[in-house]
């Protein structure tokens, strides 16, 4: 009796441990469902753009990322039901890289387009009062043209994360990487 009992155990163990490596932590899934989110909404943009001639562009730092549109000469921002800027709480984090080096240096990695602190506020005419403008790293372009990117998906104690990344095309793919 005390061997079928044994034998049991070990198999419920041997049975709950493959079910937890092929599901994966729900930490991770959390991390592939927010890529994939972000990937459909770039790909939304992109049509978006297409059919009403609006460029669009996507702002990201390490906690959040927020989807912005040129109107009337300037960047705003996009906080409908759709298009809502989603931010992350640690142990989860994002990370930005631009494929185009030349891109980095004329200052679109850092979201401020090499203008100084002061330059990135302009004045409300309604309130008297300075308004931030958000600029974004990645342009979703009405010519269907898309900054080349990757953003990643972190969970910080894990040793994969995912990956949302386009080229210049707007191709975009989706991947789980391994943290090296």
């Amino acid at each position: 009796m005390l061997e079928v009992i044994l034998v049991l155990l070990l198999m419920s163990i041997g049975i709950y441990s493959v079910v937890m490596s092929v599901s994966g932590s729900s930490e991770q899934k959390i991390v592939e469902q927010q890529a994939k989110r972000l990937a459909a909404l770039v790909q939304y943009a992109q049509e978006r753009a297409l059919l009403t001639g609006y460029d669009y562009g996507l702002f990201s730092d390490a906690e959040s990322y927020q989807f912005v549109r040129m109107e009337k000469q300037r960047w705003v921002a996009l906080n409908n039901r759709i298009f809502q800027q989603q931010n992350f709480e640690s142990p989860y984090y994002l990370e930005l890289t631009l494929e185009d080096a030349e891109l980095e240096e004329q200052g679109f990695g850092s979201g401020r387009l090499g203008f100084t602190e002061g330059d990135l506020f302009e004045k409300d005419f309604i309130t008297d009062e300075p308004e931030q403008t958000i600029v974004p790293q990645v342009l979703v372009l009405s010519s269907g043209e898309v900054t080349p990117f990757k953003l990643s998906f972190v969970y910080e104690n894990s040793q994969y994360f995912w990956q949302v990344a386009s080229d210049d095309l707007g191709q975009l793919t989706i991947s789980r990487e391994t943290l090296e």
